[in-house]
Formats: C-alpha cells, structure tokens, sequence
C-alpha cells in the first residue's frame, strides 16, 4: 500500500516544481499523518535547570517541560513530524543548550495512548 502510494504521489508531484514536492507528499499523507511523541529526561549542572527550562521552552517542538526530582533533573515532552526530526530535535537543539550533561529519550509507542 505504501509503495503504491509513494508512486502515485510521485507522479502526481512530478507534474509540479520539484522544490515543492515534499510538500504535496506531506498534503497527500495528512489523513494518516501521526505525531511522534517522546519524554526526554535531562540531566544537567547543579543551579542550570530554571535557565535550561526556559530555553527549552523557546523550542517549538517542546510541548511541556517540568522540574522533577531523581536521577534526572528536568522532563520534557517534545513532538515532531518523524523519528528523524525527533533527532534532530534532541541532538542539535535540546542537547546543545548549556550546562545539559545528558539526555534520555524515551519514545511512545503509536496507539498507546
């Protein structure tokens, strides 16, 4: 079904500029468009978390972000439109941010609500 879909699409967005190709794809796919949703636990410098909570909270993808107490200093939601951008998320924003020592992902599973 997919392979069929793929096709479809690219012919379909064949017929249109191809720097807008990715975006027919996405128009075409909305009905069966999910969100990847993961919980990313942070652990960072003693006296770093207000400051680290803010700037995750700048992030578009970062949904909710808590203060918590344990193992990890700060928990976050984060959803994106993929696995990838999930990555992508996690790797070049929410682990850049200094004084961020480590990061745990754990991603949702689909239907589990």
């Amino acid at each position: 079904m997919l392979g069929r879909l793929v096709s479809m699409t690219d012919s379909f967005a064949s017929q249109f500029n191809p720097e807008h190709n990715q975006d027919i794809i996405k128009i075409l796919c909305l009905d069966n468009y999910h969100m990847t949703i993961a919980f990313v636990l942070i652990s960072c410098d003693l006296g770093s978390e207000e400051s680290i909570i803010e700037q995750l909270k700048s992030i578009v993808n970062v949904k909710e972000v808590q203060g918590i107490f344990g193992a990890y200093d700060i928990l976050t939601k984060v959803e994106s439109s993929s696995t990838y951008d999930l990555k992508e998320i996690v790797m070049q924003k929410i682990r850049k941010i200094p004084d961020v020592r480590s990061t745990l992902t754990l991603t949702c599973i689909e239907g589990q609500e």
